[in-house]
């Protein structure tokens, strides 16, 4: 039975007409004035009693709830599983959609018109920007495996053809086609063309297609910001390794590498007179240092997301960029550190830190966390990197933190040994816990100095001592290019990157939709996510346990 549904709107008595419904679309046409009205949760109430209902109402609210998060939800990974609802033909559902939002043609069926009703009282100038363009960029994948492919290709070449020349979203079809042929065209399935790269030009400077675009067509095209001169070149050499492999594994991935030559003044000239002007990248690796990061925020940018290959700081930027770090923060480190070592026994700690800014960092972060636990530190001692003392005069204690790289820890686990501290498991009130970042741990150390630190716990991020199987190809790959000390950095450095791949191979082409997949990353099941919102590894890190003869991995 057919009748018409009438709706008080903002609570006065006028009364608006709807088009005449069947039953199974009562209850979704008064979650769709509930949403126009800005009623979130009378709108959810609404939708999942009609979800609740027959198959048919269950259908047409699926269908609705489908535009209803396209409106309001950025993440659309499960696209295409989205759009398989029972009894609806998903092509019929993509023309309704765009006759919504670009007033192009659609099935003239009941169906068809009954859901057009009910979706054009909501005002789509609400919903997420592009929100359709990025639903339909997820339907379309370079490799598309889902049954729902042959419906999406069908619809996408029909709308080449079919909708006027000048029409905007005819353009915004053909830049998603383009972007898949590029990629396609890297990965070695088909050819690149001159016409092609002409037209994408052309799009790029186009009304249709420039919010899409964003002026940096290529999202695989990043600019690397690296001192591969000067005195923090060992850094940077470490990513240009890491870079180098990266492009020998993901062929698809544009990498223009810029020399900073380890400068401050040079980096900022580099990204205003390049990176701005003439790379056209979507990301920028910016350079490990943290005065020269911290200046770079506060350049004015738009459409580019940056990675800072070690980790966040306690500087305020307060830029709006999107950012991500390459490494966990400290104080993760030293949680892991001090959870390990109570583990096995540590009641009490001391501090032994070298005297720079990444050791008083660390000690600071260590210290915080002893007070929040109401744990007992003894001491807090500094030294000089440029002349460790011989002898140490320092309380015996259970667990010593040390934030230096593995080879100064070595060199002082002999000294502490030298007065007395043996280092070692804790057992009948005897031994003593290293506990060390222990920044380019690898097995030489072990070979060498394994007897004073045997019962230690270290946190370097990565160490090649204790390779797991997701690294062992990164690593083989370091040493046929002859690097002996793989650094955190490095490895980080290309998982962003491995990642990145990943996510244009799942066919996300648009600035927007490869970050909304990086920040989507699961740590693993039940973890959560890799990253928080603002960027930062939020997953446990790396922590090892020597046990006189081998490395072990405790924590990951």
């Amino acid at each position: 039975m057919l009748f018409t549904i009438f709706l008080l709107l903002f609570s006065t008595p006028s009364k608006v007409e709807v088009k005449s419904l069947s039953p199974s679309w009562i209850k979704i046409l008064k979650a769709s004035y509930s949403y126009a009205l800005d009623e979130e949760k009378s709108g959810d109430e609404y939708l999942k009693e009609a979800m609740g209902g027959t198959p048919r109402e269950v259908s047409n609210a699926t269908a609705y709830t489908l535009f209803h998060k396209m409106c309001s939800n950025p993440d659309f990974s499960d696209a295409s599983k989205m759009l398989n609802i029972k009894g609806i033909n998903p092509v019929t559902l993509l023309k309704v959609y765009s006759s919504v939002f670009y007033n192009t043609t659609m099935e003239k069926d009941v169906f068809s018109s009954n859901l057009k009703n009910v979706l054009d009282i909501r005002d789509t100038k609400k919903c997420a920007p592009n929100a359709f363009v990025r639903f339909l960029e997820n339907l379309y994948p370079a490799e598309m495996k889902n049954p729902t492919g042959k419906y999406i290709r069908e619809w996408i070449n029909t709308h080449i053809t079919v909708i006027d020349k000048n029409h905007k979203f005819k353009g915004i079809v053909k830049a998603l086609m383009l972007l898949h042929k590029r990629f396609d065209s890297v990965m070695g399935k088909t050819k690149w063309l001159a016409a092609d790269e002409l037209e994408m030009k052309n799009l790029s400077n186009n009304s249709c297609c420039r919010d899409l675009l964003t002026e940096n067509p290529y999202p695989w095209r990043i600019s690397a910001m690296i001192p591969l001169s000067g005195p923090w070149s060992i850094l940077g050499k470490q990513i240009m390794y890491s870079i180098l492999i990266a492009k020998k594994l993901f062929p698809a991935l544009e990498i223009i590498v810029h020399d900073t030559a380890s400068s401050p003044s040079k980096t900022l000239r580099i990204f205003k007179e390049k990176v701005m002007i003439s790379d056209r990248s979507f990301m920028v690796i910016a350079p490990p240092r943290k005065d020269t990061f911290t200046a770079l925020m506060k350049e004015n940018v738009s459409g580019l997301s940056f990675f800072y290959p070690l980790s966040s700081f306690d500087t305020k930027l307060q830029t709006g960029k999107t950012v991500f770090y390459g490494e966990p923060e400290k104080s993760t480190r030293v949680e892991n550190l001090i959870s390990a070592a109570r583990f096995r026994g540590a009641k009490t700690f001391g501090v032994l830190h070298p005297d720079n800014s990444f050791g008083k960092e660390f000690a600071k972060e260590f210290e915080e966390s002893l007070r929040k636990k109401k744990l007992k530190q003894l001491f807090s001692k500094k030294y000089s990197i440029s002349s460790i003392p011989s002898k140490l005069k320092i309380p015996d204690v259970d667990a010593i933190f040390i934030p230096d790289k593995a080879t100064r820890v070595e060199t002082i686990a002999k000294v502490l040994a030298a007065s007395g501290h043996f280092p070692g498991p804790l057992k009948n009130s005897k031994g003593m816990l290293i506990l060390a970042t222990a920044e380019a741990l690898d097995q030489g150390v072990f070979d060498r100095s394994g007897r004073y630190l045997t019962g230690g716990l270290f946190s370097p991020v990565f160490s090649s001592a204790a390779i797991n199987n997701m690294d062992t190809v990164f690593t083989e790959e370091m040493t046929a290019l002859g690097v002996k000390n793989i650094l955190s950095i490095a490895i980080e450095t290309f998982n962003f990157l491995q990642n990145i791949h990943f996510m244009l191979k799942q066919g996300k082409f648009t600035h927007e939709s490869v970050i909304n997949g990086l920040k989507s990353i699961s740590a693993g099941p039940g973890l959560g996510n890799y990253y928080d919102p603002s960027g930062k590894i939020i997953s446990s890190c790396r922590t090892y346990y020597y046990d006189g003869k081998n490395l072990k991995l405790v924590s990951n």
